[in-house]
């Protein structure tokens, strides 16, 4: 989404009940929808990486998916007001399953409106 540096943040696992590696811009912990942050889970106890992004027609381990649009005249320089942007959210399934399309949030300070999920996959 975004044009910065990578880092490796925790992501649990809702299938594999275990917490990953995974690669990730340190924007993504920005994102809020609907009073609902997205945290890192605890420590880090499997060495197996998540991949987070669209490339999903390998065979892997990839992140639970978030869609969101920014609110009109709130996208912040470099990103389509008409796009809808995706990141993958990092812990609580429970969270991820309270979710309501339409909520609204923040992400990079911005206002924007949440379209919907992807779930999880491990193949």
């Amino acid at each position: 989404m975004s044009k910065g540096s990578f880092i490796f943040a925790r992501y649990q696992s809702s299938k594999l009940g275990t917490v990953h590696p995974v690669r990730i811009q340190p924007e993504t912990l920005t994102l809020v929808i609907a009073g609902l942050s997205n945290p890192q889970p605890a420590a880090v106890n499997s060495r197996l990486e998540f991949k987070a992004g669209r490339g999903r027609g390998k065979l892997g381990l990839y992140t639970r998916m978030v869609y969101f649009r920014f609110l009109p005249g709130q996208a912040p320089p470099g990103y389509s007001p008409e796009t809808t942007h995706e990141l993958p959210w990092l812990s609580s399934t429970n969270s991820f399953r309270r979710l309501l399309r339409r909520s609204t949030g923040t992400y990079l300070g911005q206002g924007i409106i949440f379209a919907g999920t992807l779930e999880e996959i491990v193949s």
